[in-house]
């Protein structure tokens, strides 16, 4: 009796594992194709210019259901959909069997795992990688499932005191912006992420240098806007008014009381205006 419950437990098992895997294979995923550089939409890279100015593009790749993703030599991947938005960036720490996954056809259990526990967040992307699902929420956090959509394990990102951060970062920091303030620090995947209360987000390796950095969709007080768009609008726009001011696309956007729209690099140098 005891024999015959085991074997039986013991197909359970075995047919359990086999619908996992044909979930898996059945799962519809992204399908990239390499394509050169300079088919990425000029919104990409304007992306990769500000954000990453140093560092070269190892590759280019384009699934037409979602969009590009883009390989740097300093080992990030970085996906963006077809409007050249950026949907998800992360560090390749030198496996890279991970896999795309459309957000709509996870299983259903992950789907209500994330809806009960987390209402208030939404999943901005999915993978498949080390046999186990991969889910990054929109608070940062890293959910892990079986597949079968069984909840494993999460991986917060780990908030540090900015008082602890390397000399180097601080260093940088206080250089380049000085009138900025430190809003938190975080250490995730062996890089910093720092974000300032001028709505820029920076990224550091372990030892403290410089990766890159983003900004969308923050508002800006114009007061707080760079010296040298404040300059540049009171020399060509002298009697005309801020409207409004923001970060979007890694783009400074000023808009002006006559209508026009100027936009700037993260920098501060003018790019060109919008007069509809």
């Amino acid at each position: 009796m005891k024999k015959s419950i085991l074997v039986l437990s013991l197909g359970t098992l075995l047919l359990s594992c086999e619908k996992s895997e044909e979930e898996r294979q059945d799962l519809p995923t992204y399908n990239f194709k390499s394509i050169a550089v300079s088919e990425l939409p000029s919104t990409v890279q304007n992306h990769l210019q500000s954000t990453f100015p140093n560092h070269r593009i190892v590759s280019a790749e384009k699934d037409p259901t979602i969009g590009y993703e883009v390989a740097l030599e300093m080992g990030w991947e970085l996906y963006y959909n077809l409007n050249g938005s950026l949907l998800h960036k992360e560090k390749n720490l030198g496996i890279d069997d991970d896999r795309p996954v459309a957000i709509s056809s996870l299983p259903q259990p992950i789907l209500d795992y994330v809806a009960r526990n987390y209402p208030q967040q939404t999943i901005v992307w999915a993978e498949w990688d080390d046999d186990e699902f991969e889910i990054y929420l929109s608070n940062g956090f890293e959910l892990y499932f079986d597949g079968n959509g069984n909840f494993v394990s999460i991986d917060r990102e780990e908030l540090i005191d900015p008082a602890d951060l390397p000399q180097s970062i601080l260093s940088y920091l206080s250089q380049n912006y000085p009138s900025a303030t430190i809003l938190y620090a975080e250490y995730d995947d062996n890089y910093y992420e720092v974000k300032l209360d001028n709505g820029l987000e920076f990224y550091f390796d372990y030892n403290g240098t410089f990766l890159g950095l983003s900004a969308d969709d923050v508002p800006i007080d114009p007061a707080n806007l760079p010296t040298n768009i404040l300059s540049y609008i009171a020399q060509y726009y002298p009697n005309v008014q801020i409207l409004s001011a923001e970060l979007d696309d890694n783009l400074y956007e000023v808009e002006l009381s006559n209508g026009v729209e100027l936009y700037f690099d993260l920098n501060g140098n003018f790019l060109y205006a919008d007069f509809d």
